[in-house]
């Protein structure tokens, strides 16, 4: 936004429930570290909770309620900075806008310059959605 060379004519901003988001950023978390420091995560009897690399220095939280919060906060920020520069927002809501193409079609319509059929636009966007990427509560 700060670049004037740039103008902006509105954002897509997915939205996802708050405790799934959180959730899900801590599951994948959790998993490399579990993956990629196998030796010394078989000797950790609970899960890693908080963590740091520096003695002294900022402590990384892996709970998920703070891990809400920061989202929470991130989300606000993007808000306000789009809204003090008055860049129309077009919220999607995860993962609703990817497993159902009549609501994104829906959601997308009025924004697109050149309008297409839902059966064009169905067409274009399966293949690039892949609904076996998407995390959700089933973890």
């Amino acid at each position: 936004m700060a670049r004037p060379d740039i103008k902006l004519d509105g954002v897509l901003l997915p939205v996802r429930d708050l405790a799934e988001a959180a959730a899900s950023r801590v599951i994948l978390e959790l998993h490399n570290r579990y993956q990629h420091n196998c030796g010394f995560a078989s000797q950790v009897e609970d899960t890693w909770r908080d963590w740091a690399t520096t003695a002294g220095g900022v402590t990384y939280s892996l709970e998920p309620l703070d891990q809400a919060r920061i989202l929470a906060h991130s989300l606000h920020r993007i808000i306000e900075s789009l809204l003090d520069q008055e860049i129309p927002i077009h919220f999607l809501k995860f993962p609703r806008f990817a497993e159902d193409i009549e609501y994104l079609y829906r959601r997308l319509m009025p924004i697109f310059p050149n309008k297409l059929s839902l059966a064009e636009f169905s067409e274009r966007v399966a293949s690039i959605v892949e609904i076996s990427k998407i995390r959700t509560v089933r973890e």
